[in-house]
């Protein structure tokens, strides 16, 4: 520990006690205004960054009244905020920068705060911040360091998923990566929730959600965005807690998916499978929210394009037919995929419904009756039993279909997921 030294005044350090929120309110203010939004700590929020600088503010007042630095265990709680600006490509300039603007705001203060004849004492305070400052940010330059080596290694997995997933020569690749190719892997699309989408991944407004990965879209790199950026590197932390080996992976350019390549480890697809539960888990905490995963297996690499469209597509008709959050397979829906698939009785199937296009009250009873399994007494219908005899009546003269047979319900069900898969035509 470094040894004591006389510190300003007591009456100076109580008067900077109590304007420490003052301090970090205009720290705050001065770091948005000063510095360009692209590199300010993306995942900072207002009230987030408020706190640290708080914290830093009152760390100093607290030293300075004891005439001491800092020890490591009072700058732990203040390192995130190096780690996570380093993590995201924030250069080490912008924080020290920030650092600075810090400095230069609490030195106003105690200034300020000084009365007449207590110059010496801030020029004491002045001297001491200039010891304390380079403890807040002794790593931001070999942190950035490692960031750009990071940065380096997903770009280089990135193009190794890209070239797999079109089928191109993907070795040179794989050796710049340092990655064995795998005989066969795991294609998991990956879709966050975002705030203000439905169930369905349609937006408030009723359009699908931007950004849509039914045709497979991917980033193509060299155009890829900050916020593009940030979700892999969240992508490669969760798979880090699900994967021995390094996950090729490539982000969609609105940066709210991604397509992830687990590789297939002496052909134990089991295994593999396994695995995908806990990484929906870990992908959850990693981006802060709900997501889909949809998974397909490719046993072979040249089956990975086939194996790509199977995922993206398992996600798309999940997420229309109201599905999740949650983890997609094949099997978990099997009838819908194959219900799905183009043949010439898709349109004469979805016109099945026509009839009901504008009865929206019909369609709803519908929908949630089939949802329910036909539990005609559940209280999430909200009508009464004979109200839902009748409108079952209804749907039988306005469609052709009777809901109440086995083999209507089957027409009826397999005509509404054909229409909220968005397979009817035109």
């Amino acid at each position: 520990m470094a040894p004591a030294e006389a510190g300003p005044p007591r009456s100076i350090c109580d008067r900077l006690d109590r304007s420490l929120g003052v301090i970090a309110g205009r720290t705050v203010s001065a770091v948005l205004a000063e510095l360009p939004p692209a590199r300010i700590v993306p995942e900072l929020g207002h009230g987030e960054l408020s706190g640290l600088a708080f914290a830093g503010v009152e760390l100093f007042a607290r030293c300075l009244r004891a005439g001491r630095l800092p020890t490591p265990a009072e700058l732990a709680p203040l390192q995130p905020s190096v780690a996570l600006s380093a993590a995201e490509g924030v250069a080490s300039e912008a924080m020290l920068r920030a650092h600075h603007i810090a400095a230069r705001i609490t030195l106003e203060e105690v200034a300020r705060l000084a009365g007449p004849g207590e110059e010496d004492d801030v020029i004491a305070a002045a001297v001491f911040l200039q010891r304390f400052l380079p403890m807040l940010i002794p790593g931001v330059g070999t942190l950035a360091t490692a960031n750009a080596e990071h940065l380096a290694q997903r770009a280089l997995l990135r193009e190794l998923a890209a070239a797999l997933l079109a089928g191109e020569p993907a070795r040179s690749l794989a050796d710049r990566a340092g990655v064995v190719l795998s005989p066969g892997y795991v294609v998991a699309v990956i879709r966050r929730r975002e705030p203000g989408t439905t169930d369905s991944g349609t937006t408030d407004s009723g359009g699908i959600a931007s950004g849509g990965i039914a045709s497979g879209g991917i980033a193509s790199g060299a155009g890829a965005s900050g916020k593009a950026d940030r979700f892999a590197r969240r992508l490669h932390e969760a798979f880090g807690s699900c994967s021995e080996v390094a996950v090729p992976a490539v982000v969609d350019d609105d940066g709210r998916g991604a397509t992830a390549l687990f590789p297939l480890a002496d052909g134990d697809t089991a295994a593999v499978m396994d695995r995908m539960p806990p990484l929906v888990e870990a992908l959850t905490a990693a981006l802060g929210g709900p997501v889909d995963v949809a998974a397909a297996v490719a046993d072979t690499r040249p089956r990975l394009p086939g194996a790509h469209e199977q995922a993206a597509e398992l996600l798309r008709l999940a997420r229309a037919l109201g599905r999740g959050p949650g983890l997609f397979r094949l099997p978990d829906l099997l009838l819908e995929y194959q219900l799905t698939r183009p043949s010439s009785a898709l349109p004469a199937l979805a016109r099945l419904l026509d009839g009901l296009d504008n009865r929206p009250d019909l369609h709803r009873t519908l929908r949630i009756y089939l949802a329910l399994d036909f539990r005609r007494q559940d209280a999430a219908l909200h009508i009464h039993p004979n109200t839902l005899d009748y409108r079952l009546r209804r749907i039988a003269e306005l469609t052709g279909v009777d809901p109440t047979t086995s083999h209507g319900l089957h027409l009826l069900a397999a005509s509404l997921i054909v229409r909220l898969a968005g397979s009817s035509p035109a």
